[in-house]
């Protein structure tokens, strides 16, 4: 008599559960940050995997015994936490794009250092603002919302749930919606978020402009660094309550969009 029975059912659905947990971890900012060693990810998936399974495991799904099938619904799993993971890396994108804009019209756009996080060259004042979003996104126990949207995922969209005969019915109109009006917020987010600085760097670059006027022999280009740079960070300072209740509701609708996706994708499949 077998203590533990393991059909081909629970080793099909730990595994598809095991794949969405991976997709999501794959763009999330926090928990699937590129610093961290693949190892961790794929450890940090596994045991997320071992959370999820025993309340999947009481669903009444069919396994599939079509390679085929199977296959497709491994690309569909991956789909899914991909779609999740990416929802919520807009948003951090957006507030890099909106510290990446306030460090360039503060002359801080030279000092690059690598970025893990979206594999590119980023600089010092943004790593410094991503730091510090990411300090307010832990404040706000963000990490429990992607808990979260993942066990919603499995709740309304379980693996398993169709059966081997079943086509897979794309009607995503709603969810390509959802990601366009994600994609413009971002902007919108980087405009917010760097306004302060920007408002306090064109004072200073209109007054730089008239004191051009009155004394041409003055070199206002590289007065400007003089100015800007310690204008920026007083104007970030004196706007940093503002740019916490700001942030606090950018990553309140990213908690929304993700149930949003779930949504949308439910309907869609």
């Amino acid at each position: 008599m077998d203590l533990f029975p393991i059909t081909l059912r629970d080793s099909q659905l730990f595994f598809l559960t095991f794949i969405r947990a991976g997709g999501v971890l794959f763009f999330t900012p926090l928990l699937g940050h590129r610093s961290l060693p693949v190892q961790f990810r794929l450890g940090l998936a596994f045991f997320l995997a071992l959370i999820f399974f025993p309340l999947l495991r009481a669903g009444s799904f069919a396994s599939l015994h079509d390679p085929i099938h199977f296959t497709l619904a491994v690309i569909l799993e991956l789909l899914i936490g991909l779609c999740l993971g990416f929802t919520a890396l807009l948003t951090f994108a957006g507030i890099q794009f909106g510290a990446e804009l306030a460090s360039v019209q503060m002359g801080l756009g030279a000092a690059t250092i690598f970025d893990p996080q979206f594999s590119n060259q980023a600089s010092v004042f943004t790593q410094f603002f991503d730091l510090l979003a990411l300090l307010f996104f832990l404040s706000l126990n963000g990490h429990h919302w992607f808990l979260q949207a993942l066990g919603e995922s499995f709740r309304m969209l379980p693996p398993l749930g169709a059966t081997p005969g079943e086509p897979v019915r794309w009607a995503g109109g709603a969810f390509a919606d959802l990601l366009m009006t994600s994609a413009t917020r971002l902007f919108l987010i980087g405009l917010q978020l760097a306004a302060p600085v920007l408002a306090a760097i064109f004072l200073a670059y209109v007054t730089l402009g008239l004191l051009a006027r009155t004394a041409p022999q003055m070199n206002m280009f590289i007065a400007s660094f003089s100015v800007t740079i310690p204008l920026g960070f007083l104007a970030m300072l004196a706007a940093l309550s503002m740019t916490g209740g700001t942030v606090q509701a950018v990553f309140e609708q990213m908690a929304r969009d993700l149930s949003s996706v779930i949504r949308s994708l439910s309907r869609a499949l």
